[in-house]
């Protein structure tokens, strides 16, 4: 049987399913890899590391595949940006939106980001992606629609306390950018933080 880059990578995928990653990180020393597909092969294990919490073993690879003059799949980006959460990463998940080529992935990516600048209040960087995404579409309505579908959403569905720093967002992308939300996005942010309020109250 002929080894293929598609063998690796699902052996890869088999070993963490099964919990063995210290398995699944040796796949890339194996001598029967084609070297073409390496750094793909490689990549696979990226988006491995990254999803099973071993973010900074993730990147020390993704920086290898870089050296090598190679890019990641934009799924395995993707899979870097999702995973990282802690504070004072801002830097690196704005230079993964730049790897990014495809519309799709880029719009989910900036959108995440945006989340992740919610999240640690970061609210100039957030209005700052929210130009971009404004200058991506064309169109202020599409960009509220996404705006809402992929961020505003999943903050008022996590009832935390990151609502308010939302509200603090519509906010300045409304004055700043003339950005503005749909009634439905304000007012369903608004009983969100209400719900949250009342919710803090009865504990």
């Amino acid at each position: 049987m002929v080894a293929t880059k598609q063998f690796f990578m699902a052996l890869i995928n088999a070993y963490a399913a099964c919990g063995l990653l210290e398995k699944a990180k040796k796949v890339i020393f194996d001598p029967l890899i084609p070297p073409k597909s390496l750094n793909q092969i490689k990549g696979v294990l990226v988006s491995v590391l990254a999803s099973h919490g071993q973010l900074s073993e993730a990147l020390v690879i993704y920086e290898e595949i870089k050296q090598a003059g190679h890019k990641l799949e934009a799924k395995d980006v993707m899979s870097l940006i999702e995973h990282t959460h802690s504070e004072g990463e801002l830097g690196r998940l704005l230079l993964l939106l730049e790897e990014l080529d495809d519309t799709d992935y880029w719009n989910d990516a900036c959108c995440r980001i945006i989340l992740y600048c919610i999240w640690n209040k970061h609210i100039s960087s957030a209005v700052e992606l929210c130009n971009l995404l404004k200058d991506k579409f064309q169109n202020d309505e599409q960009v509220m629609e996404v705006l809402f579908d992929k961020v505003f959403s999943v903050i008022e569905e996590s009832k935390s306390s990151h609502l308010h720093t939302c509200l603090e967002l519509l906010s300045e992308i409304k004055d700043k950018l003339g950005l503005w939300p749909s009634q439905k996005c304000h007012d369903s942010l608004l009983r969100a933080c209400a719900n949250a309020i009342d919710l803090h109250n009865t504990e």
